[in-house]
């Protein structure tokens, strides 16, 4: 029945996701907080703490949204209405002031204060499976079922690398700490990806003994 968790960047909170759209919070002990919060969602598939541990983003399935906030503190639910039902990703900018959200077949990125959409890529043709800014804020990750990625400008929403796997389904990617390569789990892959001129680099197949380098 648990299918997100996420630890607030101060240490204090872990928050789940659950199959009958509820979020569960614990302390670090693993002991509940609270009752289980009932959300408009039918699941929630993702969440994540912003950078001050306040705002609880969550995202999923539902029949009039598919994302929400959480303040932990307040107790309140901000619930948005959406033009998808279905949102698979969910990903806070590292200063707080933007949500990178992957719904239906499309990444979009909303502007909290504003409560609206500012930037749309709807280029993808499956669903998005791993979201993730860039370290500097000026770029998002977005990868999609058919393992196709997109490295896109969040204040303009277009694109400015966009890769092919070619192997299989992605599920996981991220950034590297400087913000020039992307590590990417393609099927039984793990390609390393050239973030600024769009090639690969490195990669290696799970289960080998030696990696194939490119």
């Amino acid at each position: 029945n648990l299918l997100a968790v996420d630890w607030s960047p101060n240490g204090q909170i872990i928050g789940v996701g659950t199959l009958d759209g509820s979020i569960l919070l614990f302390d670090r002990h693993l002991r509940p907080l609270q009752p289980a919060i009932e959300t408009a969602l039918d699941q929630v598939l993702s969440l994540q703490f912003d950078p001050d541990s306040r705002l609880l983003a969550y995202a999923g399935s539902g029949r009039t949204s598919s994302f929400g906030m959480f303040d932990v503190v307040s107790g309140d639910i901000d619930s948005w209405q959406t033009e998808w039902r279905w949102s698979s990703k969910v990903d806070w900018s590292h200063d707080g002031s933007r949500i990178a959200l992957g719904t239906g077949q499309r990444a979009e990125v909303l502007d909290v204060q504003q409560r609206r959409a500012i930037a749309v890529l709807p280029e993808h043709f499956e669903p998005i499976y791993a979201l993730d800014w860039g370290p500097e804020d000026r770029r998002v990750l977005s990868v999609d079922a058919r393992g196709t990625l997109i490295i896109w400008d969040p204040a303009t929403g277009q694109p400015t690398a966009k890769l092919d796997c070619g192997v299989g389904e992605v599920r996981a990617a991220d950034w590297s700490p400087d913000g020039m390569s992307i590590i990417v789990g393609c099927g039984d892959d793990l390609i390393r990806w050239d973030a600024t001129r769009g090639y690969q680099m490195e990669a290696a197949t799970l289960g080998d003994e030696q990696a194939a380098n490119n």
